[in-house]
């Protein structure tokens, strides 16, 4: 299982996370002040480079002789606060003016430094003209209208093969039963055919009687 958070103590779920070089603490994007399009920008050196925001500030500005309140002093500022070139304007002095330099300078690099490793890869918004977004607003409403028409057309040619099919499963349909009702009406016919040939055979033979028992009488 893999360790929690540093900073929410939360467990660390997946392996979007970052490790600090110096303290060995993993973080996730959230602690860690990255964005997701951020952190899949960066290479493997960055990675390997993240220090977290402690270990940052734990950082020494230079040697071990600067602090908060004692800058590290340069020639510069060796040379204008000796006693011969020391000058006061009212309440400050060129060395407090060139300290303060210095400590903004030290300050400018730190912020340079967490500016690299940190959240810094902000991604620029395109400077699009006008007539380019209304350009491609026109292609994209052309060519949705040529899709709905295609789309059209298909559904309209799909229904007319349904009734074209639906008409000639009636047709045979009824084909089938005319055919079905033919045939038995030339069956019936056929039988009064032979059923009038019958009774005329029939009267034939009665006339015949008739007239012979006629004639002996």
């Amino acid at each position: 299982m893999a360790p929690p958070c540093a900073g929410c103590l939360q467990q660390i779920t997946n392996r979007r996370y970052l490790m600090c070089n110096l303290c060995h603490n993993k973080y996730d994007l959230k602690c860690a002040n990255i964005t997701t399009p951020n952190f899949l920008r960066l290479t493997v050196e960055d990675k390997t480079a993240w220090n977290c925001q402690l270990c940052r500030c734990k950082k020494p500005k230079g040697d071990n002789t600067n602090t908060p309140i004692r800058p590290v002093e340069s020639n510069l500022t060796k040379r204008n606060t000796s006693p011969g070139n020391k000058k006061t304007d009212g309440n400050a002095s060129l060395y407090q003016i060139l300290a303060l330099e210095d400590t903004n300078n030290d300050c400018t690099h730190i912020d340079d430094e967490i500016s690299v490793i940190g959240d810094t890869f902000q991604p620029q918004s395109p400077n699009i003209p006008h007539s380019q977004i209304d350009t491609m607003l026109n292609k994209l409403e052309t060519l949705i209208d040529q899709k709905f028409e295609h789309n059209k057309l298909c559904v309209i040619t799909e229904i007319k093969q349904l009734i074209a099919a639906e008409i000639c499963k009636a047709l045979n349909g009824i084909k089938i039963e005319f055919s079905t009702n033919f045939r038995e009406i030339t069956q019936g016919v056929n039988n009064n055919k032979v059923e009038i040939n019958n009774l005329t055979k029939q009267i034939e033979n009665l006339e015949t009687i008739c007239f012979y028992t006629k004639y002996k009488t």
